[in-house]
C-alpha cells in the first residue's frame, strides 16, 4: 500500500528524547516543536528497556489497530516515498484538528486510538486527568506526546534503576544517587477512583520522598529545585543533560526546562509523564500487572550561581496574567520573546502555576492561579540549565511505580490503587 510522503525536510539524525515539564507535563509539547527528522522506513528505534523490547513502530501499530487501519488514511495512488516514517506518519494522525467539545478521552478515540494494552497509560491518563493532573491538560496535544514518549528511548539501552525493586532500593547511576520506594503486595481497588483516594496516593509518595529527603538537606547557601518525569526521560537527563528537544512549547511561560519548589508540586506530572511513556520490560511478570516507573529529580543549587543570571519574577496579577496567556497560546511565546524585545534574553521565569491551561489554550480564557502558594521555574537558556546538572553528587532521583492491573469487566489495564510501603533501609 502506498502512502504519501510528508512534507518537511529529510534529515538521518533522530530528534533527541522528550523530558516531559514537572509543572507542564498536563500541557504537553505542541506543533510548535521542531516536526521530526524524515527517516527511512526501516529507521524507526528500538526501545530495549520498555515494553518487553518491542520496537516503537509495532507499538505504534498496536495503538492504532494494526499496520493496515494505521496506514488507511492516506490515498494508495500516492508513492510511498523514502521520507516515510512511523513516528512522522503517527504525528500527522494526532495533529488532526479537533472538533470543539470533545473529552480529552474522545480526542485519543477521533485520532484514531484504540485503547488497548499499548495505549492502556495513555487512555487512564485521559480518563483521570482532572486527578491526576488538576485539569492541567491542553487536550489538543496529548496525542502528539504519547507517540514522542513512544520513541523516547532512543539509544538508551537501560533505564537507570530499572534494576531496583522491594528487595534492592538504592542505586547509584554516573554519580546521581537513586532511591527507590517500593510497594506493598495489598493493592486497593480503584483508589485513583476518587478524589480522596488520589490525594491519599500522592501524599503517601510525598510523605515518604520527603522523610528519605530530611536526611540529605541541600548545602547551606542552596536552593533545592524538583523536576517529575518518567524513569526514562530521567535516564537521559542526567545522561546527556537538558536541552531545546526537552521543552514543552504551550506552557505558562513558554518554552523552558520546568522545576518545582516541592516535592508535591512536581508528583503528579512525575504520574502523567510515567504513564504516557511505556511500561517496563517485566510488567507482564510483575505481581501487580504493568508498571509504569515515575521519577521526581531533585537539584541543590548554589544562591549565588543565580545572581547574573537575567531573571523575571511574576506575582500573580495583570502581569501574570497576561505573560502566561499569550505564552499558552499557541506559537504565543514567539512574541513574548521576540528578538530584539527586552525579554528575549531571560534566562529564568518565576511564578505561580495556571490551572485552566486548555481554556486558556482552546478558548482564550483569562488565566488563573492555583489558590496554594506552588510556584515553578522555567530555565530557559543554558547558562541556566546547565546549574542544574553541574555537580552531580547535588543530585538526587526518587523511583516509584504506578500500577495498572486488569478490570473486572475486561482485559484492559484499569487504575489499581497502590499504598507505599516506607523507603526501605
Amino acid at each position: 500500500m502506498h502512502v504519501p510522503s510528508p512534507p518537511g525536510p529529510a534529515d538521518s539524525a533522530d530528534p533527541p528524547p522528550p523530558s516531559l515539564s514537572p509543572i507542564s507535563d498536563g500541557s504537553v509539547a505542541d506543533s510548535g516543536n521542531p516536526s521530526p527528522p524524515t527517516m527511512s522506513p526501516d529507521s524507526d528505534r528500538s526501545v530495549l528497556a520498555y515494553a518487553g523490547g518491542k520496537n516503537p513502530r509495532d507499538v505504534i501499530f498496536e495503538a492504532f489497530g494494526g499496520e493496515r487501519k494505521f496506514k488507511r488514511p492516506f490515498p494508495p495512488h500516492k508513492p510511498y516515498g523514502a521520507e516515510f516514517t512511523v513516528h512522522r506518519h503517527a504525528l500527522m494522525r494526532v495533529a488532526k484538528k479537533l472538533p470543539p467539545h470533545l473529552s480529552p478521552e474522545e480526542c485519543l478515540s477521533f485520532w484514531g486510538l484504540e485503547k488497548n494494552e499499548a495505549t492502556a497509560g495513555v487512555f487512564f491518563l485521559a480518563e483521570n486527568y482532572k486527578l491526576i493532573l488538576e485539569g492541567r491538560m491542553i487536550k489538543s496535544t496529548l496525542g502528539k506526546k504519547w507517540v514522542d514518549s513512544v520513541y523516547a528511548g532512543g539509544g538508551i539501552q537501560k533505564v537507570a534503576g530499572e534494576e531496583l525493586n522491594e528487595g534492592i532500593c538504592d542505586g547509584e547511576f554516573q554519580g546521581v544517587s537513586l532511591r527507590y520506594f517500593p510497594v506493598q503486595e495489598e493493592i486497593v481497588d480503584g483508589i485513583w477512583n476518587g478524589n480522596d483516594g488520589e490525594k491519599e496516593f500522592v501524599n503517601h509518595i510525598g510523605t515518604a520522598i520527603n522523610e528519605w529527603l530530611s536526611s540529605r538537606p541541600p548545602p547551606q547557601g542552596h536552593t533545592r529545585f524538583f523536576h517529575g518525569t518518567s524513569a526514562l526521560a530521567m535516564t537521559d537527563i542526567v545522561d546527556t543533560g537538558v536541552g531545546p528537544s526537552q521543552f514543552n512549547y504551550v506552557a505558562d511561560f513558554g518554552p523552558g526546562f520546568y522545576c518545582g519548589d516541592k516535592v508535591h508540586t512536581t508528583l503528579r506530572f512525575a504520574n502523567a509523564s510515567a504513564l504516557l511513556a511505556e511500561p517496563l520490560a517485566d510488567a507482564e511478570e510483575g505481581p501487580h500487572g504493568a508498571r509504569f516507573r515515575a521519577a521526581v529529580i531533585y537539584f541543590d543549587v548554589n544562591d549565588k550561581d543565580f545572581d547574573d543570571l537575567e531573571k523575571l519574577d511574576l506575582d500573580e496579577g495583570d502581569e501574570w496574567s497576561q505573560f502566561t496567556k499569550q505564552c499558552i497560546t499557541r506559537n504565543g511565546y514567539k512574541q513574548v520573546y521576540k528578538v530584539g524585545s527586552e525579554r528575549e534574553n531571560l534566562e529564568l521565569v518565576v511564578g505561580k502555576l495556571v490551572h485552566n491551561l486548555d481554556g486558556v489554550e482552546s478558548s482564550q480564557d483569562e488565566p488563573e492561579a492555583f489558590v496554594d502558594q506552588r510556584r515553578q521555574f522555567a530555565f530557559r537558556k543554558d547558562t541556566a540549565w546547565d546549574l542544574l546538572l553541574a555537580d552531580k553528587t547535588k543530585i538526587g532521583v526518587a523511583l516509584y511505580d504506578i500500577h495498572l492491573g486488569p478490570n473486572a469487566e475486561s482485559n484492559i489495564p484499569d487504575a489499581q490503587g497502590i499504598h507505599l510501603s516506607l523507603p526501605c533501609s
